[in-house]
Parts: C-alpha cells; sequence; structure tokens
C-alpha cells in the first residue's frame, strides 16, 4: 500500500505531481513506481494521496516530494509525453 496523506494535512513536502489514473488503472505499473520511488528517494522521502477532481475519488493521484530534483526525476521517468493544460484564466 502507498504511503498516503491528506490534502488538508499534506507534510512539508513541497512538491507535487499529480497523475491520472489510467482507465483500467495503474495495474502492474504502480508496483515499478513504488519501488523506484523507495529507491530514489527513501520510504520516507515521498507520499501520496487520492487528488479526484470533479467528485471522482480515484481519477487522479496525487505525489508528493521533499526535494525539487525528485519530482523532476519521476516524471521523466513515468511521464507519457502529456501535459495538463491550465485552467482558463491561468
Amino acid at each position: 500500500m502507498l504511503p498516503a496523506v491528506a490534502e488538508s494535512n499534506a507534510p512539508p513536502w513541497r512538491w507535487r505531481v499529480l497523475v491520472a489514473v489510467p482507465p483500467a488503472g495503474f495495474g502492474a505499473q504502480l508496483g515499478i513506481m513504488r519501488a523506484w520511488l523507495d529507491q530514489s528517494c527513501g520510504p520516507a522521502g515521498w507520499a501520496s494521496a487520492p487528488a479526484g477532481s470533479g467528485g471522482i475519488v480515484n481519477d487522479a493521484v496525487a505525489f508528493y516530494f521533499a526535494k525539487r530534483a525528485a519530482a523532476c526525476a519521476f516524471v521523466d521517468r513515468f511521464s507519457c509525453g502529456y501535459r495538463a493544460a491550465p485552467p482558463e484564466g491561468l
């Protein structure tokens, strides 16, 4: 199970990466991601929490990092090249 943190009780980890959950779920990829996170950041160097939008609880996960370099490395390792567009007005 992933270390979890409630959004309102977010620890001092400054960097957040939002990841959309694929329609069929993460499958085996979640285990790969967790192993990489533990090896690269240490078990206490990252956390995650549901980050659903629009009332849908399981459509996204927020990964939290203490260091910017760790967040960037996570994106570099697991990004599929997709980038979310900012909401209008931002």
